[in-house]
């Protein structure tokens, strides 16, 4: 349940939040199970419209509200498979939507699915799986084109616990419906690869390089616990000391967050200040600040890319190069704006994020 206190006559002080307000209000009722649940957040939102006394604006706040509401009905609509292709053997034609992930004891593959073939039929499909695979794979990466044979795919259930962990709900947040077993690493077969100049192929084969020299120069687990606070490739911690974490209370240091975030952009800040403030023309001609915040997005997206772009490091990134581009522009004394368009720019992109925990703490 949200609290909302609308103070009408800061309307133009506040301006991305009330666009926030609107668009927000559009997603929840967009959403129908949330709707009910929702109901005085948009009830105020409503209100909002009516008492709003500076009626010219009021088709730009009706536009976010209508987008809110048009974006997450558009992407809760998932093409679900033909029941008789369910728990046969088949194949899959897709994509890979990221690097594969090491797990405990296998390895996963995300594939974006453009097709599936049986009995030499190939039907287009558009949807999202999850491949598990306990053979070592080499040479994937984001972006190639597979065929993966002889697998089976089946629905991803939520597990029968009362106030356990939400499996199909976690994926579904994804865009991802249905999962599979490969047996053996021969049944993925590689169509096409992604393109070697795209700055994309080149990120990821930096991150699988790093890890690499890492676990071939570092013992172990030391190795592992420095590459999940690296790049946020944590599949290779072992169960002991990731209990030992929880039992601290600090596994969430395990996971690249805005907390690690904030102090590399500081770093950068400051480091990039330092240089700037060795020359005299710099420090005659320009607001030296000012040029460091903005020099420090660029470096701060690359490490952003290199992290995998995990959704918390997105976010963190996105609040982060806001508050630099504001103190580059002398906006920084606005921060409930800055804040605003932070949340604003997360939920265009992913209107489903209202509905996670970290959102909602983060904001």
């Amino acid at each position: 349940m949200y609290i909302l206190i609308i103070d009408l006559h800061i309307y133009y002080k506040h301006r991305i939040v009330s666009l926030l307000i609107l668009y927000i209000s559009g997603v929840l009722t967009g959403s129908s199970f949330y709707f009910k649940q929702h109901t005085i957040f948009i009830v105020l939102s409503i209100l909002f419209l009516f008492y709003f006394k500076y009626k010219k604006d009021l088709f730009l706040l009706l536009i976010f509200f209508i987008l809110g509401f048009y974006l997450v009905g558009n992407e809760t609509k998932f093409e679900h498979i033909n029941p008789e292709y369910l728990n046969k053997k088949i194949s899959i034609k897709g994509s890979l939507t990221k690097n594969p992930e090491k797990r405990k004891k296998s390895q996963r593959l995300t594939i974006k699915v453009e097709s599936i073939i049986h009995s030499d039929k190939e039907t287009e499909f558009n949807s999202k799986a999850v491949f598990y695979i306990t053979d070592e794979i080499y040479g994937l990466y984001s972006g190639d084109r597979v065929v993966i044979k002889n697998v089976k795919l089946n629905e991803i259930k939520e597990f029968k616990n009362p106030g356990s962990f939400n499996l199909k709900d976690h994926f579904y947040k994804q865009r991802i419906l249905y999962s599979g077993f490969i047996n053996k690493a021969y049944q993925i077969e590689v169509i096409s690869e992604n393109s070697k100049h795209n700055p994309a192929y080149r990120i990821q084969k930096f991150r699988k390089h790093f890890e690499n020299f890492v676990r071939e120069n570092i013992s172990h687990p030391e190795n592992e616990i420095l590459i999940a606070l690296t790049i946020g490739e944590k599949g290779g911690i072992p169960n002991d000391i990731r209990n030992s974490f929880s039992f601290l209370g600090i596994a969430h240091l395990l996971a690249i967050s805005g907390l690690h975030l904030g102090f590399i952009a500081i770093i950068i800040y400051f480091s990039i200040k330092w240089v700037l403030k060795r020359s005299t023309y710099l420090l005659l001609m320009h607001e030296v600040p000012r040029l460091a915040s903005i020099l420090t997005i660029l470096p701060l997206f690359v490490y952003t890319a290199i992290a995998g772009f995990a959704t918390p490091v997105v976010r963190a990134f996105i609040m982060i190069s806001l508050y630099l581009l504001a103190i580059f522009l002398n906006k920084q004394n606005n921060k409930l704006n800055i804040l605003g368009s932070a949340a604003l720019i997360i939920l265009i992109f992913d209107p489903s994020a209202i509905k996670t925990l970290s959102f909602q703490l983060s904001f």
